[in-house]
């Protein structure tokens, strides 16, 4: 059944003019403004670091060596898509922050999305190494984290490309 008072509602909306600073959704009885109570806050360069140290650390709890691990094409990921694991496209080793232990010793640098971050004095070429031992490593990156934690929000180190918000 047509509804005469919602459509003169409706041509009321349409022929409003929007350049005024009136809601153009004030024909609709009962509908109201709020202002937001919660706002997502996006995390800081240092929280993003923090947190990518600290999601290393998790993994290294269930590890009992260094070793990186491997995969075959076809096996399945941990990626899920559609309910459903995803299997890798080509044979291949898992990207950490260190690399596979040569002798006793492991190399390693601090990672974000897979770039490495670049700290005052080194090269990019270098990177750090540590005994090929994996609670002397986790030790080695608390260190770290810590020390990254009391570093100024404006330090260098934060002002990788890749650390920075994307505008949209």
């Amino acid at each position: 059944m047509f509804n005469k008072n919602k459509f003169k509602k409706m041509e009321n909306l349409k022929t409003q003019n929007t350049n005024t600073n009136t809601n153009i959704f004030s024909v609709i009885n009962g509908l109201g403004i709020v202002e937001n109570k919660t706002i997502v806050k996006s995390k800081t360069p240092k929280e993003k670091l923090i947190d990518t140290i600290d999601s290393e650390l998790r993994i290294l709890e269930s590890r009992d060596n260094l070793n990186l691990k491997t995969h075959k094409k076809g096996d399945l990921s941990n990626v899920k898509r559609n309910g459903e694991f995803l299997p890798y496209s080509k044979d291949g080793i898992e990207n950490r922050f260190w690399n596979n232990p040569i002798g006793n010793e492991v190399t390693f640098n601090i990672k974000y999305k897979g770039y490495k971050m670049r700290f005052d004095n080194i090269e990019s070429n270098q990177s750090f190494k540590v005994e090929n031992n994996i609670e002397t490593f986790k030790s080695t990156l608390k260190n770290m984290r810590d020390i990254i934690n009391e570093l100024d929000d404006s330090n260098s180190v934060f002002q990788h490309k890749v650390l920075q918000k994307k505008s949209k």
